[in-house]
C-alpha cells in the first residue's frame, strides 16, 4: 500500500457510467473518480485500516484525509462490535446526517471505502455501483 499514491488532489470528474454499467477502469484513481462522478456523491476515498488515505476523488475540499481517518476508526470499532456479538465480518456502515450520508464499505481485509453522499436518494443506486466496482477496486489495491 505504501507504494500507492497517497495523493488527494482534485481531479476532473468524467460523466457517470452510461446505461448503469461500470466501464473498464485502469487503476484505483479511475475507479474512485468514476464513483465520485455518480449523481449525489461528493467524495469517494479509500483508506487503510490505520486511517491513512490511499486515494480519493471528488470534492476533496470536504477533507478526504480527515474523513478517511475517522472512517477507519469507526469501521474498526463497528467490526469489533460485530465480532463480540458473533455477527461475522463487517460489510458496511451507514451514517445519516442532516446534510447527507456517509457510507463505509469494507474493501478487503486491509482497506475501507468511505463515501460522502449529498443526496440520500442516491444511496440505492450508489450501493449497486459499488458492488459492481468492488472486484476491480480490490484488484487495484
Amino acid at each position: 500500500l505504501a507504494a500507492r499514491s497517497r495523493s488527494a488532489e482534485a481531479t476532473a470528474v468524467p460523466p457517470p457510467p452510461a446505461a448503469g454499467e461500470m466501464a473498464a477502469l485502469p487503476d484505483l484513481k479511475a475507479i474512485l473518480v468514476q464513483l465520485a462522478a455518480l449523481p449525489g456523491v461528493r467524495l469517494a476515498a479509500l483508506v487503510d485500516r490505520e486511517g491513512f488515505l490511499i486515494e480519493a476523488a471528488g470534492e476533496i475540499a470536504v477533507g478526504a484525509e480527515v474523513v478517511g481517518a475517522l472512517a477507519a476508526c469507526l469501521a474498526e470499532s463497528s467490526e469489533g462490535i460485530g465480532r463480540e456479538m458473533g455477527q461475522g465480518a463487517l460489510s458496511s456502515v451507514l451514517l445519516d446526517y442532516e446534510a447527507g450520508m456517509v457510507l463505509l464499505r469494507g474493501a478487503g481485509p486491509s482497506a475501507t471505502l468511505a463515501v460522502v453522499l449529498r443526496d440520500p436518494t442516491a444511496l440505492g443506486k450508489f450501493r449497486h455501483y459499488v458492488e459492481k466496482a468492488l472486484p476491480e477496486l480490490l484488484r487495484s489495491i
